[in-house]
């Protein structure tokens, strides 16, 4: 044929091809993500999107344990990142206490404060 040329294809991604033409080889292997395999993001993606649905329909219980796959999976990739968040839990706990104290003296200020007298409303 006429005007055709073969091209040969790379194995790397095109958003890698750019990184090293514009950073050099080496800061583009620093900057690389680790990806997930394929089944494992569909799990992921499926775990989430029937989480949805199980919550929307009052199923609270098993959306919990889709919930939970999903997590499952995250954590089996990125453990590290799971440990981090797994030792700073009681931290947000804490603080989560810390501000449903406030909010419960807050509105008993306020409901003490407000206390209407329903006769004199004509009620």
């Amino acid at each position: 044929m006429h005007g055709c040329r073969t091209t040969t294809l790379r194995a790397e991604p095109a958003s890698e091809i750019g990184l090293i033409k514009y950073f050099g080889s080496k800061m583009a292997m620093k900057f690389r993500r680790r990806n997930m395999e394929a089944w494992k993001k569909a799990v992921v993606a499926g775990s989430i999107g029937a989480a949805t649905v199980l919550f929307l329909k009052s199923r609270y219980a098993a959306g919990v344990l889709a919930t939970g796959v999903g997590l499952a999976v995250l954590a089996s990739e990125y453990p590290e990142k799971f440990d981090r968040v797994r030792r700073s839990l009681p931290d947000y706990f804490e603080r989560g206490m810390k501000m449903m104290e406030m909010a419960e003296r807050a509105g008993r200020r306020i409901a003490d404060q407000t206390s209407l007298d329903w006769g004199e409303l004509g009620v």
